[in-house]
């Protein structure tokens, strides 16, 4: 008896785990509520991930048929650059 409450314990504490790690990106037991910039760090971070998986596969594009996409390299690029331009932005204006 003392084990399955022990079991279900950790079990419902993993879970608040996973629950805010997915919901918040940060670990913790408690809810933590994201700010406004913080959420739109996370956007920006998320936006800069999808730049630079379009620019690795620009990349393979061009080197396994040799097919041009120096131009899908080159947007990619500038969005990649934009997008860190602004989280840096935005890191030193909230103070990160």
């Amino acid at each position: 008896m003392k084990k399955s409450l022990a079991v279900l314990v950790i079990a419902g504490l993993l879970g608040m785990l996973a629950y805010n790690y997915v919901t918040s990106g940060r670990l913790s037991l408690l809810p933590v509520q994201a700010t406004e910039a913080d959420r739109q760090l996370a956007d920006l971070e998320r936006q800069l991930e999808g730049a630079r998986q379009r620019q690795a596969q620009a990349q393979r594009m061009a080197g396994v048929g040799g097919i041009d996409s120096s131009r899908d390299f080159a947007h990619a690029s500038e969005e990649v650059q934009r997008l860190e331009q602004a989280i840096a932005a935005l890191k030193k204006k909230v103070g990160k």
